[in-house]
């Protein structure tokens, strides 16, 4: 074996170890739970309009009130331990500040990264912050594992969108009406679905573009009186809810004016963009992206006295966290994979918001769907 690539090998595996130790308990979980919460409360909304809507998400949480929690009694509900041994908590020390009767307009600036901070900044009473360590079997009972439950958390949201687009009335005048409740919510939850998924693509393809690019620089190394085959990973940026500041270096610009926000966005893999630009130096080019990439996932990495597959199982919870944020009705795109079919479509049967095909496309497509799960290892409660 090349001793820069055992290097290079050695190296990335100890980075992975560090980076994604958690597997599906990241940072992007801190702020799932964010989903989690708003599609509790549209779940009560449904509820509200239609009392035979059955509670999937948290049904056992009681509020302090005897009614439905808050988003503080819920983390506690659902809480789980890290470790054994771990205390838990009864309460918190410092709160997220998540009122349901007062969720942020995200017409004003910034107001996302002020909903997202008071989730980064909450912490228990024990001092523990809020991870993605959570008791599935509290969350959404009757679900496999993490994955199963993220893959269906943005339903209720899709189904009160769905709701509401129906009930929707013409516009009456050209005066724009201040966003309701409601309004707040839907377009508070396809955010938070969508920066999840964001969060989940640009982690994991920061440390794919650097394995692939390797890959290729091992298996077609320069030969004697020819072009060396250099294949550039390219990458998109992706735009997110959360806003930030113009650069630094535009500020002779503004001559003193009020600092602009603009959309933050985060790299991604673009892989359509990748094979156009490099088809004509390898030959079956695709083919050979597929292959380096299911090295990329394949790689077992020893965490807690077992080897797993860690980047294996972030990609499920990027899928399963891609259908949570179509379910939810979000229209905002993210790169495609390496699959040129788009499994996301077959949502249509669990989230009327998320419906692209009828009812007899689905089932000619049901087989495929089968198949695809099975590859990706995912479980879908279909």
């Amino acid at each position: 074996m090349n001793l820069l690539w055992l290097l290079f090998t050695i190296f990335f595996s100890s980075f992975v170890r560090r980076c994604y130790a958690y597997g599906e308990r990241g940072v992007p979980e801190r702020f799932t739970r964010a989903l989690y919460y708003l599609s509790y409360l549209a779940e009560g909304e449904l509820h509200k309009l239609d009392e035979s809507t059955k509670f999937t998400i948290a049904p056992d949480c009681v509020g302090s009130r005897g009614g439905r929690c808050n988003f503080e009694e819920l983390m506690l509900h659902i809480w789980a331990p890290k470790k054994e041994g771990d205390k838990k908590p009864t309460g918190f020390k410092k709160i997220a500040g998540i009122d349901a009767k007062n969720l942020p307009n995200l017409e004003s600036t910034s107001a996302f990264n002020k909903f997202i901070g008071g989730i980064e900044n909450a912490r228990f009473n024990t001092g523990e912050l809020l991870t993605g360590q959570v008791d599935v079997g509290k969350l959404m009972p009757g679900k496999a594992d993490f994955y199963d439950a993220l893959s269906s958390i943005g339903d209720p949201i899709g189904a009160l969108a769905a709701k509401a687009d129906k009930d929707k009335k013409p516009d009456e005048g050209a005066v724009p009406k201040k966003p309701t409740d409601q309004d707040k919510l839907l377009k508070l939850g396809k955010a938070s679905a969508f920066y999840i998924s964001a969060l989940r693509g640009k982690d994991q393809d920061k440390h794919r573009r650097v394995f692939l690019e390797k890959y290729f620089e091992k298996k077609f190394p320069s030969e004697e009186g020819k072009e060396k085959i250099k294949i550039e990973i390219e990458m998109m940026n992706v735009e997110t809810p959360m806003d930030k500041k113009e650069p630094e270096e535009d500020k002779t610009k503004r001559k003193g004016k009020v600092p602009k926000w603009v959309p933050q966005s985060v790299p991604m893999i673009d892989f359509a963009k990748t094979i156009e630009k490099n088809k004509d130096k390898l030959e079956r080019l695709e083919e050979e992206l597929e292959k380096a990439n299911a090295e990329f996932m394949a790689k077992e990495t020893e965490t807690n006295g077992k080897m797993e597959r860690l980047n294996e199982a972030h990609k499920k919870a990027f899928v399963a966290s891609k259908m949570a944020a179509t379910a939810t009705g979000c229209t905002r795109e993210l790169p495609r994979e390496l699959k040129k079919r788009d499994p996301l479509a077959e949502l249509s049967l669990r989230s009327p918001k998320a419906a692209r095909f009828s009812a007899g496309d689905v089932i000619r497509k049901k087989k495929e769907w089968k198949d695809w799960v099975e590859r990706e290892v995912m479980i879908i409660d279909t």
